[in-house]
Order: structure tokens, then sequence, then C-alpha cells
């Protein structure tokens, strides 16, 4: 079955005006035509493939308490240049609708901070005004390992059950990951959906869950994107002067 869609695939490929990548024409590593088969290998490929180019990843986790009256809405957006030394930014930002608790309605609007190699700044924007600190590298939050997800696709070893199934998107080929998860001893329910290029890059990924915490259990829904492979510019933010100044002065962190 494999050998006759070989020259299938090429033809569609060709016919977007697109270059077949080179030295794999099956599945991705770390998946067989029907299951994963390993996911380090997985992780590994897509570590790989984006270790030497700029890319953007955007975040949307929705999360849901079964005994509160509300719901949060974090959104995130990485662009990083890796290499040494890596640059990046991240912003994120949480909304809350309903009645949420003073812990997340007294959060702040939104928190950004700009790495190049050693060296993080941050900004945190509350009810309309900025303040600045700079970061340590430990805590910087524009982390490689963070804006990859790997955290997330290590999840994929704790698959109950996987399914692999080759689907065209804008005239390429991709596999489409679904995974059923076991449960832990905080999680339960857990799902994820990959979508991956035949370069080993998880272009999208989706997970649900429900987690159990001290004050009770939340819904959790999470959709990642990759795009931006290659073409992603990395520049200084337009606060970054502000930021440099307040450490000057003393009054950033």
């Amino acid at each position: 079955m494999r050998g006759p869609a070989v020259p299938f695939v090429c033809l569609l490929v060709v016919a977007a005006g697109c270059v077949a990548p080179t030295g794999q024409s099956g599945p991705s590593p770390g998946l067989s035509t029907d299951d994963v088969t390993d996911t380090n290998a997985l992780i590994r490929a897509h570590t790989d493939a984006l270790d030497d180019q700029p890319f953007t990843v955007r975040s949307t986790t929705t999360m849901r308490p079964r005994s509160g009256n509300y719901t949060a809405v974090s959104n995130r957006t990485w662009r990083v240049a890796p290499g040494d030394p890596i640059r990046g930014t991240v912003v994120s930002r949480r909304d809350a609708v309903g009645d949420p608790p003073e812990r997340v309605a007294a959060g702040p609007d939104s928190v950004a901070a700009w790495r190049d190699g050693a060296t993080t700044y941050r900004r945190v924007r509350r009810n309309g005004t900025s303040t600045y600190d700079r970061v340590p590298l430990f805590d910087s939050p524009v982390k490689l390992n963070a804006a990859l997800q790997r955290t997330r696709l290590y999840r994929l070893s704790t698959r109950r059950n996987a399914t692999v199934e080759p689907v065209l998107r804008d005239g390429r080929r991709r596999y489409r990951v679904t995974a059923a998860l076991n449960d832990t001893a905080v999680a339960s329910n857990g799902s994820l959906t990959l979508l991956i290029d035949a370069d080993g890059v998880v272009r999208r990924l989706e997970s649900e869950r429900t987690v159990r915490y001290r004050d009770g259990k939340r819904d959790l829904s999470t959709t990642v994107r990759i795009t931006g492979v290659g073409t992603t510019t990395v520049e200084h933010p337009d606060w970054y002067g502000a930021a440099t100044e307040s450490a000057r002065n003393g009054t950033a962190g």
C-alpha cells in the first residue's frame, strides 16, 4: 500500500508549487501509519526542525471550574529566534467572564517579556499603568522548551491509545494524531490532537483535560498553533527603551 502512495503525494506537492521534504517519505519520526511509536523521537524531530529557524506560537487556554460561575481565557504569543544567543518575545493576557474570585479578577491586564541571550526585561500592565523589571535568567518566561510546547507533547507518553491519519492541508501532507490519555492522580479525561508536518513540526496542538485543584476540579482546553516557521521576525518590542531606562535609573528589579 505504501509504495504506490509516494508518487501520488509527490504529484500533490509539485502541483502546489512546493518542494517535497527530503529524507522523509513516510510518517514523521515517532509515528507509524496508524500509531505513535516513540514519543521521544516525535518531540526530538519537532525540536530539531525548529532549532535553527524563527517561529511564532499562539496559545489559548480556556479554564472552567466545576464549582465556580466563571470562565478564564489565557492567551499567549511567542516569537522566538533560536540560536546563540536566543532572542524572543512573549506576551500573555488573561480575561475572565462571569463571577471570578478576587485572585483571578485582580490579575494584570497583560505581561510581556523580551529576551536577548541571558538578559530578559518584563513589562506588566495593570489598570493602564506599566511597570518594568529585569528578570533573572532562571525565571525568564522566554524559554525555548516552553515555546516548543514540549511539556504538553510529553503527555503523549501517558496515552491510552492513539491513531494516525494522513491529511492534506493547503496541498501539503500532514499527519493528524489523536490520542486518549490515561488518568493520573491530578488529571482525567485527557486527550491530545496533533497536526504534524512531514518535517516533524507539530503545527497544531489541541488538549483537553480535567485537573483536580485544592478548590475543586477545573476543565481546561488548550489550542496551540505554530506558524511563521523560517519567516518570523524577532525585534525589540516598542517598550524596550522604557524598560532599559527604568533599569538604568534603578527603578527596575
